[in-house]
């Protein structure tokens, strides 16, 4: 079961990083939203302009901190059932890095 940015539920919405956002117009606001969400699950660089590409420059680094740190997650999960298996199976299972190197199940789409 291989994750990517496709599988994640969402792109995280931390009212710190939106506070600057209230003060678009809803046309803007919207755009700048859509463009996010697009990012957060496609990929998608948005082209922006404006008051528009400065907050985009502020919110991207953020959406791909959270991915990365999901994607994380996932894999950590993904190991300890590995080990869990393992152990119930009377074998020793492989340090995380060295099962990182040899898993063919857990794929990061970045």
């Amino acid at each position: 079961m291989g994750r990517g940015k496709a599988d994640k539920p969402g792109i995280y919405c931390y009212f710190s990083d939106w506070d600057p956002l209230l003060n678009l117009d809803d046309t803007s606001l919207a755009r700048l939203f859509r463009a996010a969400i697009r990012y957060g699950q496609y990929g998608e660089v948005p082209e922006l302009s404006g008051m528009e590409q400065i907050l985009w420059q502020i919110l991207a680094p953020k959406i791909d901190r959270d991915a990365d740190r999901y994607l994380s997650r996932c894999e950590s999960g993904e190991y300890a059932v590995y080990c869990r298996e393992e152990k119930k199976a009377g074998r020793t299972p492989y340090s995380f890095i060295e099962w990182k190197k040899r898993s063919t199940s857990f794929v990061i789409e970045r």
